[in-house]
């Protein structure tokens, strides 16, 4: 059974289509289910993409709003936060979740329909209302309700609707007062209309809660925060003075070993980053290869402020060349002579200590 006219549906259902890459999601399947079993029941459901394509509505917002003013009844499909909480989904729920609780649709209700979700996880707007889950009988147990609360058998509004009789998964159905004689139709309970009075007073308690809970949470949040930024900041200050404070006390001096005239580089030259200013250093020359000291065997350091003044440079030349001795056909007895070499690399003395 399809309305012609959006303004006669009874049942908003709304849902997330599409997933990211066009395929109809699970939440479809759900709604498309559910549309069509509220159909069976004589229900007149709307259930945007079935529903537009049947009635050829162009203008889709409008459609849209118009069946969310004439619904007595919204069921949100979901199968995770994100789905619900879409920009078109959100705007749908959450349009219909104001008039609730402004008054301006009385006698109206709003119910999630879940797969795969806990719900606890739903947005917070919808926690006040009752849920049915697919894997605890919902698809059932839904339909009920729905009838239940297009006869007035349900106590309506926000902060918990709850059928009774152990129907649903939260509650069961009442009984509503006797029709009208005059008007033929059910009359709302009073007991309904003080329901929907409470639960708007309870909405109300509860965002002034919420707003008074959010101001204490984020002055909380700001003052850890500022507290963090400042523990930080109190951090790097002590960082920079105690590095400020080694460079006062600290330098680095350097050691090099140069052919004396051309000034080439015979060795590596030494550097020592973390030398104490005014202490004294005894550094030793290292025998190099083909070329003999020319310079003091050992010279004496103290450790300037500024690098530029602690350098050291050890010179070195080649020797020069001896003419041949005469053979005397004399020779030792390990055939020809011995020398002696002395280490390398001695190293350096520190304070006239090895």
């Amino acid at each position: 059974m399809e309305a012609a006219d959006p303004r006669s549906f009874e049942v908003f259902i709304s849902y997330k289509n599409s997933g990211p890459n066009g395929e109809r999601t699970l939440d479809a399947e759900l709604a498309f289910a559910l549309h069509k079993q509220l159909q069976e029941k004589g229900i007149r459901s709307f259930c945007s993409t079935l529903s537009l394509a049947k009635m050829g509505q162009g203008a889709y917002k409008d459609a849209i709003n118009q069946a969310l003013d004439a619904a007595r009844v919204m069921v949100v499909v979901g199968t995770s936060t994100d789905h619900i909480m879409s920009p078109w989904v959100k705007y749908e729920w959450g349009s219909f979740h104001d008039d609730l609780l402004t008054g301006r649709k009385q006698g109206g209700t709003l119910c999630s329909f879940i797969a795969g979700m806990n719900p606890n996880d739903l947005p917070r707007e919808l926690r006040g209302y009752e849920s049915f889950l697919v894997e605890q009988g919902g698809r059932e147990l839904i339909v009920e309700f729905i009838q239940a609360a297009l006869e007035n058998k349900v106590e309506l509004g926000y902060a918990g609707t709850k059928p009774a009789g152990g129907r649903s998964q939260a509650g069961g159905l009442v009984n509503a007062e006797d029709p009208d004689p005059a008007h033929g139709s059910a009359r709302p309970a009073k007991k309904g209309r003080r329901g929907a009075v409470i639960g708007i007073i309870v909405a109300i308690a509860l965002v002034a809660g919420c707003i008074g809970g959010y101001a204490f949470y984020r002055h909380q949040a700001d003052a850890a925060e500022q507290a963090r930024i400042a523990e930080e900041q109190a951090q790097k200050a002590a960082e920079e003075e105690a590095r400020r404070q080694w460079e006062e006390t600290h330098s680095t001096y350097t050691v090099l070993y140069l052919e004396k005239g051309s000034k080439k580089v015979l060795k590596a030259q030494l550097v020592v980053e973390d030398a104490e200013v005014g202490k004294s250093v005894t550094l030793s020359a290292p025998n190099v290869k083909g070329y003999e000291l020319v310079s003091s065997k050992t010279i004496k350091l103290t450790v300037a402020k500024d690098d530029k003044d602690n350098k050291v440079v050890f010179y070195y030349a080649k020797p020069a060349e001896e003419e041949p001795e005469p053979s005397t056909g004399s020779g030792s007895d390990n055939g020809g002579g011995s020398s002696s070499t002395e280490p390398e690399e001695p190293g350096f003395i520190i304070d006239g200590n090895l």
